[in-house]
C-alpha cells in the first residue's frame, strides 16, 4: 500500500478551468499537507510563462511559481493529444518534484494518453466534472486510473453501470462552497419588487421557456437578473430576446470571483432552470451550493443533484409548474419564515470545501490519506 507522505505532490491538469476543481484539490492538499501544482491549459498564449501565485503547503502559504500556463494550440486536443499528454507529464517532472511521489489528476478524456507516460510511482486520479464519459478515451481513463471521482451522484452511478469491473474505484465527490457565502445577515425583502437571480455558466444550462414564463407572469413584481460569462449561439440570441421583450429582465455579465458572494446575497430568490437533458441531469452545479449557503429560496428543475434536497428547493419542469414553484418561493420570502433558510444554510455548511477536501482525502485512503 502506498503511504501518502507530507509534501508529496498533487499535479492537477486544470482543464476546463473550473474554479470548483481548483478549490477541491487545494482542499485535499490542505487536508493532508501535500503540495499542489496546477497546470492550466489555456487557448491563449500566456503573457508570462510562470504565474506567481500562492502555493499551498499544509496550512501555510508562501509565494511560489506553483501554476504553469500551458498553451494548447487549436487542434492539439484532437490531432496531437499524445504529444500534449507527454508534454504535461514532463512538465510536471520539471517543477522541482522529480524525487517526489505524484498524484496526477486528469479532468478531461482527451488527456487519456497521460496514462502511458506517468512514472511508476505516480497515482492517477480521473476527476469527472461533466458528462463526457461515453467515449473510448474516458473508458481508457476509468480502466487505468487508480481512482475515479465523479462530481454528482447520478454521474457516479452511470460510471459504475458502464464500468462494473471498476466500481470499487469510482466514488462520488461533490462540489462545495466557501464560508464567504454563509453570511449570517438576512436580507430584508423589498415588498414592491423582489430580486430573482441566476449566477453561473449559461451555455447549454438554461431552459429559456421557463425564464420567459417567469418574466411574463410576474411582470413588475420581480427584477430578474442574470449573471455569467456571455454565452454563444442560441443562448446569446435568447438573452437578447428576453432583454428586448421584458423590462424586468437584465443580463449583467460575468462577476469577478471575489464579488460573487456579495452579488448573490442580493437575491431574494435564486433560480436554476436547467434543461431536462442528459448532460444537465448528470451535473452538480456549483451555483447550487452557493445558493444554499445564502439561504434564499431556490427554484429548480427536477435534476438528480437538486432532488437530493426536496425540503430545501422548489421544483418545476414546465412553464406552468415553474411559475407555481416561484409563487411558493415568493410566499416564503414574504412570510419572513426563516426555518427553510436555516435548513439551506445547514446543508451548505456540511458542504464547505474544507469538508469536501477531507472527504476526498478519505476516499483516497488506500493511497495513505487517512480519515480523521
Amino acid at each position: 500500500m502506498l503511504m501518502f507522505r507530507p509534501h508529496d505532490t498533487i499535479v492537477h491538469t486544470l482543464a476546463p478551468p473550473y474554479q470548483s476543481c481548483r478549490l477541491l484539490w487545494n482542499s485535499v492538499a490542505d487536508a493532508r499537507g501535500a503540495d499542489i501544482r496546477h497546470l492550466n491549459l489555456t487557448k491563449q498564449p500566456p503573457l508570462k510563462k510562470w504565474a506567481s501565485v500562492f502555493a499551498k503547503r499544509g496550512n501555510r502559504e508562501h509565494e511560489s511559481p506553483t501554476d504553469l500556463e500551458v498553451f494548447v494550440p487549436p487542434g492539439a486536443k484532437k490531432f496531437f493529444s499524445r504529444q500534449l499528454a507527454k508534454y504535461l507529464v514532463n512538465t510536471a517532472k520539471q517543477l522541482g518534484m522529480e524525487h517526489r511521489r505524484q498524484y496526477f489528476v486528469v479532468t478531461m478524456p482527451y488527456l487519456s494518453d497521460t496514462v502511458d507516460f506517468l512514472p511508476e510511482n505516480s497515482t492517477l486520479i480521473y476527476n469527472v466534472v461533466d458528462d463526457y464519459i461515453e467515449s473510448v478515451r474516458s473508458d481508457y481513463l476509468v480502466n487505468h486510473a487508480h481512482f475515479t471521482l465523479a462530481v454528482s451522484s447520478a454521474l457516479t452511478q452511470k460510471l459504475k453501470l458502464r464500468h462494473p469491473q471498476c466500481s470499487e474505484r469510482i466514488h462520488h465527490v461533490p462540489n462545495g462552497t466557501t464560508p464567504d457565502f454563509l453570511n449570517p445577515l438576512t436580507k430584508i425583502p423589498n415588498d414592491q419588487k423582489l430580486v430573482v437571480g441566476y449566477l453561473g455558466s449559461i451555455d447549454n444550462r438554461v431552459d429559456w421557456n421557463l425564464v420567459h414564463a417567469v418574466c411574463s407572469h410576474f411582470g413588475q413584481q420581480i427584477a430578474l437578473r442574470f449573471y455569467g460569462p456571455p454565452p454563444n449561439g442560441k443562448d446569446r440570441m435568447e438573452l437578447k430576446r428576453l432583454e428586448n421583450s421584458f423590462s424586468n429582465f437584465k443580463f449583467l455579465g460575468k462577476v469577478a470571483l471575489d464579488g460573487v458572494p456579495k452579488t448573490i446575497s442580493e437575491f431574494d430568490i435564486a433560480i436554476i432552470p436547467e434543461p431536462n437533458r442528459e448532460f444537465n441531469r448528470m451535473g452538480c452545479p456549483q451555483k447550487l451550493w452557493n445558493h444554499l449557503a445564502i439561504g434564499a429560496p431556490i427554484v429548480s428543475t427536477r435534476v438528480p443533484e437538486q432532488m437530493r434536497f426536496p425540503d430545501a428547493i422548489y421544483f418545476g419542469d414546465n412553464p406552468g409548474d415553474y411559475v407555481l414553484a416561484m409563487k411558493k418561493a415568493i410566499q416564503e420570502v414574504k412570510s419572513r419564515d426563516t426555518s427553510k433558510r436555516q435548513l439551506r444554510k445547514t446543508i451548505a455548511a456540511r458542504h464547505l470545501w474544507s469538508n469536501i477536501g477531507k472527504h476526498a482525502a478519505w476516499v483516497l485512503d488506500p493511497c495513505g490519506l487517512k480519515k480523521t
